[in-house]
């Protein structure tokens, strides 16, 4: 059974009491009750001062040729979940910098919550801006997942209808790994570590 810090003088001088240290002799009892004292006060100290990590949260952004929707759709159908934001051109049209007819529908933001943590995010061109390159070599989205059958199940959702450049399997690393493009053009790597 580990053993458990006391956290007060009270329960400390119940773990002397109770333990095998138990003694007739007064002065040997309040020396470990001191010593037990100083040991949880340093404790709680060392957790007071331990210092707070705080990390940056990456969350990829997306651009697209006008079919933002139709990719965040399939998205959301590999991933599930629902859009944290689902914002058209139109939502926000102002007088003073009016949109195209052609524009409005098109998504000028949309974000969709994956697990605990990670945001995919993304939004149409305006025409004005000019076209993103879909076949450009861009930074690819990397999946780290618990489990072979997470990983199975993203790699045939979002591979589908796409390019493999590694179908799914054990990688020479000893990660079960998967590279691919999927049919928006979007590169991705699923790696399950088993270690």
């Amino acid at each position: 059974m580990p053993f458990v810090y006391p956290d007060s003088y009270r329960e400390c001088a119940f773990v002397v009491k109770k333990s095998k240290f138990r003694t007739k002799h007064l002065q040997i009892s309040k020396l470990l009750h001191f010593q037990i004292s100083v040991f949880v006060f340093f404790v709680r100290l060392y957790h007071k001062q331990k210092p707070k990590i705080i990390m940056a949260q990456l969350n990829p952004y997306i651009h697209f040729n006008g079919n933002a929707e139709e990719a965040f759709m399939f998205y959301k159908s590999a991933f599930g979940g629902e859009f944290a934001s689902f914002v058209r051109f139109k939502d926000f049209s102002m007088p003073e910098h009016p949109i195209d007819e052609k524009e409005a529908d098109k998504i000028m933001h949309v974000s969709l919550p994956i697990g605990g943590t990670s945001i995919l995010m993304g939004s149409d061109v305006p025409e004005f801006m000019g076209q993103v390159n879909e076949n450009e070599n861009r930074s690819k989205i990397s999946i780290a997942v618990e489990s072979k059958d997470e990983a199975d199940k993203l790699y045939n959702a979002l591979s589908a209808g796409g390019t493999v450049e590694m179908p799914i399997g054990d990688s020479p690393w000893g990660s079960y790994f998967a590279m691919f493009r999927d049919k928006f053009g979007l590169e991705w790597m699923i790696d399950f570590d088993p270690r």
